[in-house]
């Protein structure tokens, strides 16, 4: 038997239908750009725009507000949220304190000796400083002394059981605080002077000797503001 078979034209689709799937396409890759769009705008640093009145603000190029200190012998700048805590003179103390106050930053403590030097002071880092005309060379500030004093550790078992020891840094003598190798103390001294001793002339005040006791127990130390410190000091 002879078989027979029928074949029907294929219906042609009319051409809406073509616009209508690529409306859908075009649909999807737009909400695929978008969403990429907002996906990548969320890791993107924010920005606070601030719409207010303006207010000037006089400040340091720095942008770090300061104090000039003005004392019989001396002037030094300090931050302006800084304050003097204590001042001593007795005969075999001359000396005055001052502290910060702002929050979170009140563990750091500048103490100026005039004249009566503590000679037996020790620290956990040395600064020197040399005399040039009535203000004062900042040199090189050593790391912790307890990494090159002959006999230092960072042990607090061993450490504690130091006493403290004649260092050297740059040529300056100076006292070690071994047992205490944390305490982040951190002295002055001059190179061919006694320990502690900065010797300095003024045009008015004459001749003085300093030591500057420089103390930072927050977190992050900030030894840089004691650089500023002694970089604005200037001898009267």
């Amino acid at each position: 038997m002879k078989k027979t078979y029928q074949y029907t034209a294929r219906k042609r689709r009319p051409f809406g239908h073509f616009l209508l799937r690529a409306s859908e396409v075009t649909v999807v890759v737009v909400g695929v750009c978008i969403g990429l769009f907002i996906l990548w705008s969320h890791f993107q640093p924010k920005h606070k725009v601030i719409v207010g009145k303006a207010v000037i603000v006089p400040q340091l190029i720095t942008g770090t507000s300061v104090i000039t200190i003005k004392e019989p012998t001396f002037t030094i700048q300090l931050p302006s949220d800084w304050v003097q805590t204590a001042s001593i003179d007795v005969p075999s103390d001359h000396s005055i304190t001052w502290q910060a106050t702002a929050k979170y930053y009140s563990d750091r403590i500048l103490q100026i000796y005039i004249d009566t030097i503590p000679a037996t002071t020790p620290v956990n880092a040395e600064l020197p400083i040399q005399p040039d005309g009535n203000h004062f060379v900042v040199g090189t500030l050593s790391q912790n002394c307890s990494d090159f004093t002959p006999g230092g550790t960072q042990n607090d078992a061993q450490a504690e059981l130091l006493a403290p020891k004649e260092s050297e840094w740059d040529s300056v003598n100076f006292i070690c605080d071994l047992a205490r190798f944390t305490d982040n103390q951190v002295g002055t001294g001059t190179i061919g002077s006694q320990i502690n001793t900065t010797t300095i002339t003024g045009p008015t005040s004459g001749t003085h000797s300093y030591f500057f006791l420089f103390s930072d127990r927050n977190i992050v130390p900030d030894e840089a503001m004691f650089i500023d410190m002694l970089t604005s000091f200037k001898a009267l």
